[in-house]
């Protein structure tokens, strides 16, 4: 192909991927998508789940030039001050569509198990346009700077992740890098973020992290028992004296330098 006269290389983060999927074989785009991937040297994405969402899609058609590329956080996730006091409500901020799942969440909170929930990301219409009633234990905080999620998360007592699909889980990231237990949906991208965060702990560290991060099946009940085990938890402050190492895994410069040697490689 000829409109590029250059290596190209191509990242893919998120729900581009999942169009994909409803496209026809023989459609304008599908054709278009496939020169485009053709002509590339190289082809990224945010998690292996996404990449091999993309080989689906084209048959395995880019097998040998497309690989992972794990994204860092924002500085903010990275120098935010660890507390180890932590404030009664859970803490859950997405984008509101179906997929993100917080009727989950909200579904999960019916047996009062939480005592407050505050929810980042949209309004009260929003929740509505889901079909998910509000109740008075639930906060909409509308949309959140990078700083003030961060300190939500430094504070929460846990935060959940209620995906029914997520390509990477970067809120997943950037909640264990504030030091925030988390409950988070066992979906796409969200156990490579976990393996990422893990890597370089050791048994007893990973053992540590287990009882404060846990991973649960997209469905209310699971939710509601990964909140009330982290509950039952005590000494959070072993939690926190590991996540310093955790973060050193989430650093931008880290995760550049693995592509620029996947790339080298090639």
């Amino acid at each position: 192909m000829l409109l590029f006269r250059f290596k190209l290389i191509i990242s893919l983060h998120g729900n581009e991927v999942e169009r994909m999927r409803s496209l026809s074989k023989r459609s304008i785009r599908y054709y278009l998508y496939n020169k485009l991937f053709t002509s590339a040297v190289n082809i990224t994405g945010c998690s292996k789940f996404l990449a091999n969402e993309l080989q689906r899609n084209f048959k395995g058609r880019y097998t040998n030039k497309c690989f992972p590329m794990y994204n860092g956080v924002s500085e903010v996730f990275l120098t935010q001050q660890l507390k180890l006091h932590k404030r009664d409500y859970i803490f859950c901020a997405a984008r509101f569509a179906p997929i993100k799942g917080l009727d989950l969440i909200v579904k999960a909170a019916d047996n009062n198990i939480i005592n407050k929930l505050l929810i980042a990301g949209g309004n009260e219409n929003d929740l509505l346009k889901l079909e998910i009633p509000i109740n008075d234990s639930i906060t909409l905080l509308g949309s959140l700077s990078h700083d003030e999620i961060a300190h939500y998360l430094s504070v929460a007592e846990i935060t959940v992740i209620p995906s029914r699909c997520e390509t990477y889980g970067i809120f997943l990231a950037e909640a264990i890098c504030c030091g925030s237990p988390v409950v988070a949906t066992n979906v796409g991208g969200i156990p490579e973020v976990i393996a990422l965060a893990i890597e370089k702990l050791s048994l007893n560290e990973k053992e540590i992290f287990n009882r404060w991060v846990k991973l649960v099946e997209p469905d209310a009940e699971s939710i509601r028992s990964g909140i009330q085990k982290i509950k039952s938890n005590n000494k959070i402050e072993d939690y926190i004296n590991i996540i310093p190492k955790i973060r050193s895994q989430f650093h931008w410069e880290k995760r550049l330098l693995a592509i620029q040697q996947i790339l080298i490689s090639n």
